[in-house]
């Protein structure tokens, strides 16, 4: 097994040898960001998106940006290289990153294309200084309506947006609206509880955060894990062909098979490092648990995730699909950028901040 097969998981071989210690400029009013976007909310020691504040649980500082990094190459090594899968023609002129995070799949597939313009959206301006000529980040809200204008994107593209909206169905509408003709949507996702190849899951800290996550998110209301849904969503939204594939990110290298094992070794300092920004704001707020009792927990949870005998994964789905041709947009626009409130910022007028 190669690690990118859809494969039953019980064909996974455990290694027994595992050390179990490895441990375009726009206007300039479209460039004026408000001071507040970047006066980032402090909580439990995190900081958080100060634009619209509390409607996304998890934090947007530097140790939550060098874990989206790593996430990133997590990716590149489960798609070889690829950024993504939909067959997206080999000169698309816009392509969209909803929740771009650091910005650094959007800064690749701008590298990727340099036609092609690349526009990112978030909640918060943690994108980098130095960015390639046709990538653009906007601080918008993707459940808020989309303004781009005419401008019709040959990609939309989600990357681990779990328990980021209220109403998906309503996101993928947007995104309907948005594709250009031929154009493609495309959803990595996470899917929690955790899967086994055995039992060794059951009964762990692992398995308890799991339960907890998806409840404290149900209560926030937000829930982590819908994408069982997301076929039929895009389907009522209007999206044809829709394909799936599932992967596999083992919680550490317990593996035999190579590459299963360095995705697990990377995936372990994932979840490790990411622990308590996916937990603290989530758990204290949805499940009223005080920070020290997060804490706790998490450090429990830390120890299950090392544990070279718990053989669990994280299932990651990616699904794409395009729009049927009777009701294909016809007009491949040039960019027209929102104003005012959404703020399309460039960097030579940032005002240096840290956060």
């Amino acid at each position: 097994m190669d690690g990118t097969q859809n494969s039953a998981p019980q064909t996974v071989e455990v290694d027994v040898d595992s050390d179990s210690a490895l441990a375009d400029d726009a206007s300039t009013a479209s460039t004026s960001l408000a001071e507040s976007i970047f006066d980032y909310r402090r909580e439990n020691g995190r900081s958080y998106h100060a634009y619209k504040p509390g409607s996304y649980v998890f934090p947007c500082d530097e140790k939550e940006s060098d874990r989206l990094d790593l996430q990133h190459h997590l990716f590149q090594l489960t798609l070889d290289g690829k950024l993504f899968l939909a067959p997206v023609g080999p000169d698309p002129h816009h392509i969209l990153d909803i929740g771009t995070g650091t910005g650094i799949w959007a800064i690749d597939v701008a590298d990727e294309f340099p036609s092609c313009e690349v526009i990112g959206t978030d909640l918060a301006p943690t994108q980098p200084s130095f960015v390639p000529p046709n990538c653009k980040f906007i601080i918008d809200d993707a459940e808020d309506t989309w303004l781009f204008g005419s401008t019709k994107f040959d990609l939309v593209h989600f990357r681990v947006m779990g328990g980021c909206f209220k109403d998906w169905r309503q996101v993928f509408k947007h995104a309907f609206d948005a594709c250009a003709p031929g154009g493609y949507i495309e959803v990595k996702d996470f899917i929690l509880p955790m899967k086994c190849i055995d039992h060794t899951y059951a009964g762990t800290a692992l398995e308890e955060w799991d339960r907890n996550m998806i409840t404290a998110s149900e209560n926030f209301g937000k829930e982590i894990c819908q994408v069982d849904s997301y076929k039929g969503w895009l389907l009522e939204a209007g999206f044809v062909d829709i394909q799936q594939r599932d992967f596999m990110w083992p919680s550490n290298p317990w593996p035999k098979d190579r590459k299963l094992k360095e995705i697990g070794k990377w995936n372990e300092v994932n979840i490790t490092d990411g622990l308590e920004g996916f937990s603290l704001k989530l758990m204290t707020h949805g499940l009223g648990w005080s920070e020290t009792s997060v804490q706790v927990h998490i450090a429990q949870v830390r120890s299950a995730i090392r544990d070279r005998g718990i053989h669990a994964y994280f299932s990651i789905p990616i699904l794409w699909a395009n729009l049927p041709q009777a009701v294909r947009h016809s007009y491949h626009g040039p960019y027209t950028p929102p104003v005012l409130e959404l703020s399309v910022y460039n960097y030579d007028q940032m005002p240096n901040r840290e956060v």
